[in-house]
């Protein structure tokens, strides 16, 4: 590349100052055609041994791919302080994976970079397709459908939705639906978390059994509108009464909310597999 201060411009027959009047056009030419050509485009970045952002090298070439119009996706380990398994930062998004004890060591050296190989092509297009794919289709599994929801976004665009082992499923779609509003439920979390103890996890058997029914029977109206029946735990009670059982820290208010709500939610599913099992 010709420097105009240097003189070669000139010996080419090109006089200086018409050279450095036309190098803004033309550089922002050249931006608008990087531009355009970047649009649509995808790039993968495979970090082995440091979390993003913290490698600030790869974390500024990432940034500069983006600005540039590249949409950007990076997989890197977890690390302490880059502990979320996703995070998108900058409009990147960032998959971390799980990394066994730091190496020490040939051989802790060759498990970590194996297990660090082996998560990337997990968390990579190839990997999700073998996933989520149906067999025999390109890039899906030969032999078994494994029927797992892929994590890339990309990997959900109506061209491929015929290779999915589940084309009508797409998360991505159906989050966008939900907005969530910190303050109205951040100051809950320890109530929310509670109350689905309560109904989900000391109710299991009875909540498996109910949902079961459900599904049997086609999901029939009286039996699906009681499923749906959570008046009980509804934003007023979980911000009021409840939440100021568990802020009161008395261990007799907590049990007997605990008590309540285990067997309201008990009572709910075994009346559900009745109505489900009648057909209604």
């Amino acid at each position: 590349m010709s420097d105009p201060s240097s003189g070669a411009a000139i010996q080419r027959g090109v006089s200086q100052s018409q050279t450095l009047s036309a190098k803004p056009r033309e550089a922002g030419a050249s931006a608008r055609s990087r531009d355009r050509a970047a649009r649509g485009r995808r790039v993968l970045i495979i970090v082995e041994n440091l979390p993003l952002p913290f490698d600030r090298r790869v974390w500024q070439e990432a940034r500069a791919l983006t600005a540039a119009g590249y949409t950007v996706s990076i997989i890197c380990p977890k690390a302490p302080a880059f502990e979320k398994s996703f995070e998108r930062i900058d409009g990147i998004d960032i998959h971390r994976h799980s990394l066994p004890q730091e190496a020490d060591g040939l051989l802790g050296y060759a498990v970590e970079y194996s297990c660090a190989l082996f998560m990337e092509f997990v968390l990579s297009a190839g990997g999700q397709k073998i996933w989520a794919y149906r067999h025999g289709t390109p890039g899906g599994p030969e032999r078994y459908t494994l029927r797992r929801l892929p994590i890339l976004p990309a990997l959900y665009a109506p061209e491929l939705a015929r290779y999915r082992a589940d084309p009508d499923e797409n998360p991505y779609a159906e989050g966008a639906l939900f907005q969530y509003h910190e303050a109205w439920t951040g100051p809950l979390f320890g109530a929310i978390a509670f109350v689905v103890r309560a109904m989900c996890v000391d109710t299991e058997p009875e909540l498996a059994e109910a949902y079961g029914a459900l599904a049997d029977a086609g999901f029939p109206p009286r039996a699906t509108a009681a499923f749906d029946d959570l008046s009980l735990v509804d934003y007023r009670a979980v911000s009021g009464s409840i939440r100021a059982a568990l802020k009161a820290r008395d261990p007799l208010q907590e049990a007997a909310w605990s008590r309540r709500l285990v067997h309201h939610f008990r009572d709910l599913y075994r009346n559900v597999t009745a109505l489900a099992r009648a057909g209604q």
